[in-house]
């Protein structure tokens, strides 16, 4: 039996994919665009943090620096206490705890000499480009809900595009760059979805699943009779010894590092040699007889999935009290939020990622751009409803590009120290906000030239980015490989690499739009890449 799709609902199918990805089009090349920054979070947080551009140090002990930090931080007693080893990705010692009057502080130390280390005030990637992503920097849950909207977008708009083409592999495996700029465009759109289309359906449906919690509470909350803290225990295992503080002080201090020694000798015999050691120790009751020491990973033998695998130690006996390993069905929403949030240690699948994530954004530009003018009739091309689409789109798409090198040339520009009534991290958002909405202001002016623009001003912005860290650090590419700072060397030649292809694309649009005014009168991006007959 031959099974054959309706021309009337292939019909249905193609308004659907239209519609939806104008609607939803804008926001979604904004999430992607700031989810393929954050596959390389870290990277930035050291190029904007340039404290924390330290040489990778391997087996760094933590109990010779454990007296002086609890000494100079000064948690409170019966507080939580965490420390992390210099990982792969983020060089220095990482402390969280609690002060006397309940609020949490993060601080890092140099693990070659214990100092703290004076971080530059900058949210950079870990705290901008990253909560950005899911929650667009918009207060409150109204972001969340947004993205989530967009996301289920995104898998009806995967799904219509496979029923619009009759020939799904021919058209999909099909570039002709060298046909007329319609067809090569379209079939542009149609490769980048294709080339990574497991990627384009994974990583909206795990998103979903990450945030089901935020959009669902009640689901998770009525099996357990609305009791948060248990289910958090069954699921975290955090809780499990939630051992009150004596209120007595501890008569030994606390030594971490035979603890964590312990635990990877387990996981070692368990999974082979190869297994990850622990990514944190946290110091329970703080200081108090009822102390105890909890050792954590989150990624075994660098895996993909998330979650906690965890020992607990009692200090006064050293007996281990208690372990924690996620059980099959959290392991498998492990593996979901692993998929999702990649901040395991695999260079290869992280660099896949990467270019995935632009191919998303590939895809969502290309098809704003042809999809808007292919619906439009031309004798409408200078309507306001025109012109306000193609200033959306172009913000939207080159605009945040813009805004995020304005940031990293923020970030270095301005002073460490600024004498004014404002925290020096607000002022590079503001800056990223500023350039943002200029460009869609610039857009709105100047019409179908400002694609052109915007790409030089993307290649100039770019160049100002690594011209400001080589003035301001001294670590240009060459210096930064020389002395072992792969992460700085990355995000400079990644800034070489788009500044090179805007500046050409640039060129490109300059060069049509030249070649239309001999012929048959003005051309650019637009009119270079659509004709609706070829649609």
């Amino acid at each position: 039996m031959k099974l054959s799709i309706s021309p009337d609902f292939r019909h249905s199918m193609d308004w659907l994919h239209t519609w939806l990805g104008i609607g939803l089009g804008m926001v979604l090349f904004v999430i992607f665009w700031t989810g393929t920054l954050t596959v390389f979070d870290k990277e930035i947080d050291q190029w904007m943090k340039p404290e924390l551009r330290i040489p990778a140090q391997q087996d760094v002990a933590l109990d010779p620096f454990l007296p002086s930090i609890a000494a100079e931080l000064d948690p409170a007693q019966g507080s939580e206490f965490w420390l992390s080893p210099p990982q792969p990705r983020v060089p220095a010692i990482r402390v969280f705890y609690e002060d006397h009057e309940g609020h949490g502080h993060e601080a890092m130390y140099d693990p070659r000499t214990g100092e703290q280390l004076d971080l530059t005030d900058s949210h950079a990637g870990s705290d901008f480009f990253f909560p950005f992503h899911y929650m667009l920097h918009i207060p409150g849950i109204a972001g969340y809900w947004i993205v989530g909207i967009a996301g289920f977008g995104m898998l009806v708009l995967t799904v219509s595009g496979l029923f619009i083409h009759r020939k799904i592999f021919q058209d999909f495996f099909t570039f002709r760059p060298k046909r007329k700029p319609g067809r090569a465009s379209l079939d542009f759109h149609n490769l980048t979805a294709m080339i990574a289309l497991p990627f384009h359906i994974l990583i909206p449906l795990s998103g979903l699943f990450v945030f089901a919690s935020t959009y669902f509470p009640w689901a998770l909350a009525v099996p357990y009779e609305g009791n948060l803290r248990g289910m958090n225990a069954e699921m975290a295992g955090y809780e499990e010894l939630a051992v009150i503080p004596s209120g007595q002080a501890l008569p030994t201090p606390l030594r971490v590092d035979r603890y964590m020694d312990r635990a990877a000798q387990a996981w070692a015999l368990e999974e082979g040699a190869s297994t990850s050691a622990a990514d944190w120790v946290g110091l329970f009751n703080y200081g108090d007889e009822n102390a105890y020491i909890l050792v954590e990973r989150y990624f075994p033998n660098d895996r993909v999935s998330i979650g906690p695998h965890q020992m607990t130690f009692d200090p006064n006996t050293e007996a281990m009290l208690d372990r924690f390993d996620p059980k099959p069905i959290h392991s498998a929403t492990n593996w979901l939020e692993g998929l999702h949030w990649i901040q395991f240690d695999h260079w290869t699948l992280r660099w896949l990622y990467f270019l995935a994530g632009l191919s998303g954004c590939a895809m969502i530009g290309s098809g704003l751009v042809y999809w808007m003018q292919a619906r439009i009739r031309r004798d409408a091309v200078n309507s306001t409803g025109v012109r306000i689409l193609r200033a959306m789109t172009v913000g939207a798409t080159a605009g945040i590009i813009c805004a995020s090198a304005a940031f990293l040339i923020a970030n270095r520009v301005i002073p460490k120290v600024i004498e004014l009534n404002v925290h020096r991290h607000d002022l590079e958002i503001w800056v990223f906000f500023t350039v943002w909405l200029l460009s869609f202001g610039h857009a709105s002016l100047r019409g179908k030239a400002a694609w052109r623009e915007q790409s030089y001003a993307i290649a100039l912005l770019a160049a100002g980015g690594l011209m400001s860290n080589w003035l301001t650090t001294g670590d240009h590419v060459f210096a930064s490989l020389s002395n072992g700072l792969f992460a700085i060397a990355g995000v400079d030649c990644v800034l070489m690499i788009g500044g090179a292809v805007s500046l050409l694309a640039g060129f490109q649009l300059k060069r049509s739009a030249h070649t239309g005014q001999r012929s048959n009168g003005p051309i650019d991006l637009e009119d270079a890449i659509t004709s609706p007959a070829e649609g």
